[in-house]
């Protein structure tokens, strides 16, 4: 039993059926690891990012109370360093009076007039807004990617109810590679995670590469070892040789076998010469290209030198 098991355990069909049933099962449960692992991390990403952003709104409210020249300046400086962690901030404000459309009053980082109004038109055109009552209430976390060539991700969206209006404090994560993890980007467009998988399918084609050639290689070694027990002429071993490190071997072997062929020769001419010479019958000669019938076999064979040295022809 030991010794089948052994025997078993050296085949190359069985070496070679282990080995893709291991490099098929290692992606699949690595797969199911890295889903639960992006899972987790996609979560507590977004949870992050959305703290951040409240936390930065609830940094600017002391702010908002009253809206002068001063403040606003106040509340830009205050912006800019909250967004100095690569945070963007938006500050909007809705009059009371007469007016329900947004003003744009900070923004950090810093952009110029005619991108403002762009951002505005992507925040109006997004429905983020649209979610404002009239009571100024409806702050909550997001994550919404505005339209746009920049691809920003909105984070959070607070609203700050005062007598003059309705301030909106908007947190953004700019285009990169957070944002594009807090959308739940899946891993496996990821770069790295592309590369790990591209060298892993090439060492696992070279593996199983390795114990094809090897196994088709003796196959073909096989067909021509029973031609040549056949008497077949069906080629060599190096011609059947597609694997250049075994064609020391094939050499070796198509060396034996002319050799064996050589030494079946010699042991049948030996016992042509050894067989006893056939009797004239009726005066029969042994001239130079004449046979004559062995009575044993019923063959014809030819008379060798022995004979005609033994029997000189009349």
């Amino acid at each position: 039993m030991g010794k089948e098991l052994v025997r078993c355990f050296r085949s190359f069909a069985v070496k070679l059926i282990a080995a893709l049933v291991i490099f098929s099962i290692v992606p699949v449960l690595l797969v199911q690891r890295f889903d639960a692992a992006e899972r987790e991390q996609g979560a507590l990403l977004r949870h992050l990012a959305q703290e951040q952003g409240r936390l930065a709104g609830e940094a600017l409210f002391p702010l908002l109370d009253i809206l002068t020249p001063r403040s606003t300046a106040r509340i830009d400086s205050t912006a800019r360093r909250l967004a100095e962690g690569g945070l963007s901030i938006r500050v909007l404000f809705r009059s009371a009076i007469g007016s329900s459309s947004f003003l744009l009053v900070a923004s950090a980082p810093e952009m110029e007039i005619g991108r403002g109004r762009s951002t505005m038109d992507r925040l109006l055109s997004s429905g983020v807004l649209a979610s404002l009552d009239a009571s100024c209430a409806g702050g909550r976390p997001l994550i919404l990617r505005l339209p746009g060539a920049d691809g920003e991700v909105l984070t959070y969206l607070a609203p700050y109810p005062r007598p003059a209006g309705c301030w909106v404090v908007i947190a953004a994560q700019p285009s990169g590679p957070l944002a594009e993890r807090l959308l739940g980007r899946p891993y496996w467009r990821v770069p790295e995670i592309q590369a790990a998988a591209l060298i892993y399918a090439v060492m696992a084609l070279l593996v199983l590469s390795i114990f094809t050639d090897a196994w088709t290689n003796l196959r073909r070694f096989r067909a021509v070892a029973r031609a040549v027990v056949a008497g077949e002429n069906r080629g060599s071993f190096a011609a059947a040789n597609r694997v250049p490190d075994l064609a020391d071997v094939a050499r070796e072997f198509d060396i034996m076998v002319t050799t064996l062929r050589r030494s079946e020769a010699l042991i049948r001419q030996a016992a042509e010469e050894k067989r006893p010479c056939p009797e004239s019958t009726a005066g029969g000669d042994f001239s130079g290209d004449r046979t004559v019938a062995s009575g044993t076999a019923g063959r014809l064979h030819r008379p060798t030198a022995q004979c005609r040295a033994d029997f000189p022809l009349g």
